[in-house]
């Protein structure tokens, strides 16, 4: 395995102790992480993350993010977005545990068991409507939500790690959180718009 699937691997095995978030089993991880942000990981099989799909995810972001929003930037499948404050960062930068940013991974081959990896993954997610066949989102008490979809041929999962409310036009709430409970399902839905781009529709 690469140094970087190990570190990010070791990344969901530390959030795990911590009780931030679930792996699910023989997954590879990919995770977006700060203090109180989640990481995940879902069942095998091959990303086929295109540049082009990331540009398109890129468009479907920028209508979601209203601060900075970097270029995209992708590695082992995964596109990487800074936003905010940092959405100036770029490259490698991005796939550091302490970005913040965004994660998105598209898949074609095992599609099934992506999705039901990401399902033990996200443990307590909510069921999103209008995304794909199925979709779920997941907050975890942090005020980032995760949202993961699936077609008959396709599975998306989106990470967001915002810092502050502000980088997707809302009101800081007080205390950890960096997105109101009340605002998780309405942004949780817009997140999911980039997962219907990138399904084509």
């Amino acid at each position: 395995m690469r140094e970087s699937v190990t570190l990010l691997t070791l990344v969901v095995a530390v959030t795990l102790l911590s009780g931030c978030a679930a792996s699910s089993p023989a997954g590879t991880g990919t995770g977006s992480g700060s203090a109180g942000s989640a990481a995940s990981g879902s069942g095998g099989g091959g990303s086929v993350t295109s540049a082009n799909e990331c540009s398109v995810a890129h468009d479907a972001l920028a209508k979601v993010v209203t601060g900075g929003l970097s270029a995209p930037f992708q590695k082992d499948g995964v596109c990487y977005f800074g936003v905010g404050p940092n959405g100036s960062k770029s490259g490698a930068s991005l796939t550091q545990i302490f970005a913040d940013s965004v994660n998105v991974r598209y898949i074609t081959s095992d599609v099934d068991s992506q999705y039901q990896g990401a399902k033990l993954a996200y443990g307590g997610s909510t069921v999103l409507s209008g995304v794909g066949t199925e979709a779920q989102y997941y907050d975890g008490g942090n005020g980032n939500p995760q949202v993961f979809a699936r077609t008959s041929t396709a599975f998306c999962d989106v990470q967001t790690n915002f810092n502050d409310a502000s980088e997707v036009g809302l009101t800081a709430p007080g205390g950890s959180r960096t997105i109101a409970a009340a605002d998780v399902p309405k942004l949780a839905s817009s997140i999911g718009a980039v997962c219907s781009k990138l399904f084509g529709s």
